[in-house]
């Protein structure tokens, strides 16, 4: 059984997972944390895999590395059986398995957060909430690095063959801010494209503004009675016990939305035991306005 496996030396859990390590950090010296006698050893695993599969994995780019495209395909069924055994031990001994769950900041805040416990026990898991931007999300999902996702429904550009989307809702933009004073306005910096139509809308109604990086920090700003802001309808739950906090039509920005998909690796998500009509309630759990 399995005799192209064992029928020579080269391959180990220890060496696959410190190629795994390698991949992820993008360099065998920050896998290896710097030390000397852990680069060498790495770098001989990585040659001893190589000649065991007969390809190459990585070639060097600089002080970094490249993962070949047969390297990232090891990765991918490295990172899948790790899961499934990781999964296996914790189940046997009475643990729950570990779902990462990728999102951006603002969406982990307003959408994710307050169902934590209910998406918890609908996937009979522990969840880790992995901040990052929804563009990165695709490729995180597709590599098996994160095994869900709660993104822009925009932010899914690839083939969709080997992703599950589930549509959670959307909400459009208001201004919330006190209305009885002349507060300067939050607006988000970049060149986004939330950004530059922020900036279009608002014109030169409020000449004084208060330059943000995140939409959390914009609605901080408005929480502390310091600004006011263009935000997603969805943070009016925040500002319940904020009598100062008003939200106000803003008809220049009427016409834009924001939608949320929640997205799931089908392959990943059967090896771990995750069905569809799971991650359907988890997306029914999560529904936004």
């Amino acid at each position: 059984m399995f005799e192209a496996l064992f029928s020579k030396q080269g391959l180990s859990m220890d060496r696959l997972r410190n190629f795994l390590l390698v991949v992820e950090k993008g360099s065998i010296a920050e896998a290896a944390d710097r030390e000397p006698s852990r680069q060498s050893l790495m770098s001989r695993q990585i040659r001893e895999l190589e000649a065991f599969f007969e390809v190459e994995l990585t070639r060097r780019k600089g002080k970094t590395i490249e993962v070949t495209d047969e390297g990232k395909e090891l990765a991918i069924v490295a990172r899948r059986c790790f899961s499934q055994l990781e999964d296996y031990k914790l189940r046997k001994s009475g643990e729950r398995p570990v779902l990462r769950v990728g999102a951006g900041f603002s969406t982990m805040q307003w959408v994710i957060t307050p169902h934590t416990v209910g998406l918890a026990n609908l996937l009979s898991a522990e969840l880790e909430m992995v901040q990052m931007r929804s563009r990165a999300a695709e490729g995180l999902l597709r590599t098996g690095e994160i095994d869900l996702a709660v993104v822009r429904n925009d932010a899914i550009s690839g083939s969709k063959d080997k992703l599950m989307i589930l549509p959670i809702g959307g909400c459009g933009y208001s201004l919330f801010g006190a209305t009885n004073t002349k507060l300067p306005l939050a607006v988000p910096t970049g060149g986004g494209q939330f950004a530059q139509t922020v900036i279009e809308a608002v014109g030169d109604q409020y000449p004084d503004r208060i330059h943000c990086e995140s939409l959390l920090q914009m609605a901080s700003l408005v929480a502390s009675d310091q600004a006011c802001s263009i935000l997603p309808d969805i943070a009016e739950a925040g500002y319940k016990r904020m009598d100062w906090v008003t939200k106000q039509p803003f008809p220049e920005i009427k016409h834009y939305r924001r939608e949320w998909v929640l997205a799931a690796n089908k392959r990943q998500m059967e090896a771990r035991g995750i069905t569809k009509q799971m991650l359907v309630q988890c997306a029914s759990l999560m529904k936004v306005l």
